[in-house]
């Protein structure tokens, strides 16, 4: 195993390098964009780099065997094949790992002053398994499609294969990555090229190309079916909506409230789709779309007595649903636009901190009033570091936020 996996170094080793260098690379120069958000931001787009090159990593794997028939030479003894696919594929998800956690230090380490506090060890792990997560899939997704043809240009065939695959059926590369419905023909998807990988590893690596590129084909066309038909099925469609958190569309929906006091949820009342308010303590019950109706999936709580609601009005579709003195009261927000994750209740619970830059806003739960209490000037919020920009109650009567051009902390006073 050893002289399999220093093969493996030697034939790739650049490949390695070039992938390590630059998750750490896209770590200290972006000043730890890759490992610290706000929670709610994804990855930034300098993780193109890094994924490139894990993928190329990959799609270099099975080169040396496709090439001067060196597969049937190592073929030869018997169980080989699992030390050698384990060779290939260890080297790689050992370079995902260590490469991650060491990016999470450096960005520790070289992350600007006025950022710190919110470089927390929870953030850290967060960008840290993302970014293994993500670089070592694509490894073997490139692993996979190098057992195919022959050469760089051959996996990279494989590779659009696969990619082709993902379009003609429906799916978008987005949905797959990114997890947007899970559904088990969407792990069938991403879980095809590895079982192609396994398969061919085993009873097709010596056989011809043409062999190899069929069996590819093949394996991809039989996983995806299945899983689209264990999709199909609704006791399997269950299962993954619970394991997996999702709600089935033709299901009633329902959304509980932070420490459970309160939830919403969407049913069939006397013929009628309604969205529901109901307080779990009293058990009273008060419904929601009387003039408009309620977007559940673009409902969320800011509070266990506070949910920001979206309806299908036009000009000011934001609401704040309170429940107070027994009931639910309903406040216009005037806005179109309005990021539920951007907004922070001050400790007291009596106003909103609105994160829209380039400017922080208060609003005011019952009377729906916005207020800007600070503002950046257009240049410098343009050129902002996305990934960073936070702020905070400071106390009841003020905001503290960072600017990012200068990378400092500011206070606001919040009336």
């Amino acid at each position: 195993m050893k002289r399999l996996l220093w093969k493996e170094w030697r034939e790739r080793w650049l490949w390695f390098v070039l992938w390590f260098v630059a998750v750490l690379g896209t770590a200290a120069l972006g000043e730890g964009q890759q490992f610290c958000g706000s929670g709610s931001t994804p990855l930034s787009s300098w993780i193109v780099l890094p994924a490139g090159l894990a993928a190329l990593a990959g799609l270099r794997g099975y080169n040396s065997e496709l090439q001067g028939n060196r597969a049937t030479f190592l073929y030869s003894r018997a169980q080989l094949w699992g030390r050698l696919l384990a060779a290939k594929a260890l080297p790689g998800l050992g370079v995902a790992v260590v490469a991650a956690a060491l990016g999470a230090l450096v960005c520790r380490v070289t992350a600007p002053a006025a950022y710190l506090p919110f470089v927390t060890p929870a953030h850290l792990a967060q960008g840290a398994l993302e970014m293994a997560g993500i670089t070592g899939g694509l490894y073997l997704l490139g692993l996979s499609c190098s057992i195919v043809l022959s050469g760089l240009a051959g996996s990279i065939i494989a590779l659009l294969l696969w990619f082709g695959l993902v379009f003609l059926s429906g799916q978008t590369v987005a949905i797959v990555f990114h997890g947007g419905y899970v559904r088990m023909f969407v792990f069938a998807l991403c879980a095809a090229p590895v079982v192609a990988l396994a398969v061919i590893a085993r009873f097709g690596l010596t056989l011809s190309w043409e062999q190899r590129l069929k069996r590819f084909v093949l394996i991809l066309v039989l996983v995806s079916l299945t899983g689209g038909l264990l999709n199909a099925i609704p006791y399997v469609r269950t299962f993954v909506s619970g394991v997996t958190g999702e709600a089935e569309e033709e299901q009633p929906v329902g959304y509980l409230s932070p420490r459970g006091s309160n939830a919403i949820y969407d049913g069939n009342l006397r013929r009628r789709y309604v969205t529901v308010w109901i307080n779990l303590a009293s058990g009273r019950q008060q419904a929601l779309n009387k003039h408009a109706d309620v977007w559940m999936s673009a409902s969320h709580w800011l509070s266990d007595d506070c949910l920001l609601l979206q309806t299908n009005e036009n000009d000011n579709p934001f609401h704040l649903g309170c429940w107070r003195d027994g009931k639910v009261t309903l406040t216009r927000i005037p806005t179109k636009e309005i990021n539920a994750r951007a907004l922070y209740f001050s400790p007291d619970g009596t106003r909103l901190l609105w994160e829209d830059w380039p400017q922080l806003k208060l609003i005011n739960p019952q009377t729906g009033v916005i207020t800007v209490i600070a503002k950046l000037p257009p240049a410098r919020a343009e050129r902002r570091d996305g990934m960073m920009n936070r702020c905070w109650w400071q106390d009841n009567r003020t905001v503290g936020y960072t600017e990012p051009e200068v990378k400092q902390m500011h206070f606001a006073a919040a009336p």
